[in-house]
């Protein structure tokens, strides 16, 4: 692994500008591109099986994913542009720092909303609009993923991390894995299990929590068998992460 991590650096070094874009770029797009099929797939298949409330159900409460999910692609960005800078000049203490910053970062905020929103579901659900009808189907499908929304956001910076390792391919295998198996999940748990709009939730979270397991095992993995990341140990510091994100 140390070899390995050797040699991408030689390679973001050595390597001409637009092989390094193709080789970062196109991974994204290509996990971009699964992202929307997913939500499509989605969609039909609760509005097909589910019914139209249900899909109204479900869409209200998209918000209350998607907008902490942004924050924690902010957070992962700015930590994944600290740590690039560091390992370009080799500053490995630089690098930790703000790995260890980052990664201390987003789990204290995924905690806090995990918190809030197992503990204010229907809060929550009613500040979203969802009501008579669809407050039900907007319970279940919260009941079912934010058991699971802590794992989600930390998925994002451990994908921002593996790409900063140098693994761009690995990440999008990660993440177009994790959506074709959210995919099958929710065929699964609402086709054969009638487990409705909580089956939906619940396909999202398992297929979020295994993709944030094994991405985590590897990043755990290559730090510690990294002679030049193994040993190096620093404070947490706030100031690598915030000047990124103002």
């Amino acid at each position: 692994m140390n070899n390995n991590h050797q040699n991408t650096e030689n390679r973001l070094a050595t390597d001409k500008v637009g092989s390094l874009i193709a080789r970062y770029s196109i991974p994204g797009a290509i996990a971009l591109v699964f992202f929307s099929v997913q939500s499509i797939i989605d969609g039909i298949i609760v509005g097909n099986y589910l019914g139209a409330d249900a899909l109204a159900s479900v869409s209200l409460i998209l918000p209350a994913y998607t907008i902490p999910s942004s924050i924690a692609l902010i957070l992962g960005i700015g930590a994944q542009a600290q740590m690039s800078i560091a390992m370009g000049a080799k500053d490995y203490v630089k690098f930790k720092t703000a790995l260890k910053t980052g990664a201390v970062s987003i789990i204290a905020y995924a905690i806090i909303i995990a918190l809030i929103f197992n503990l204010f579901p229907r809060q929550l659900a009613g500040f979203l609009g969802a009501e008579g009808d669809l407050l039900d189907g907007s319970l279940n499908y919260m009941r079912g993923l934010m058991p699971f929304m802590a794992a989600s956001l930390c998925f994002i910076f451990l994908d921002y991390t593996l790409k900063t390792l140098g693994h761009p391919r690995f990440s999008m295998i990660m993440i177009v894995s994790s959506i074709l198996l959210n995919i099958l999940l929710s065929i699964l748990f609402v086709t054969q299990l009638g487990l409705g709009t909580f089956g939906v939730g619940l396909a999202t979270g398992v297929s979020i929590l295994t993709g944030c397991i094994i991405s985590g095992c590897v990043v755990w993995k290559q730090l510690w068998s990294d002679s030049n990341l193994k040993d190096k140990k620093r404070k947490i510091q706030l100031v690598p992460i915030r000047t990124d994100i103002l």
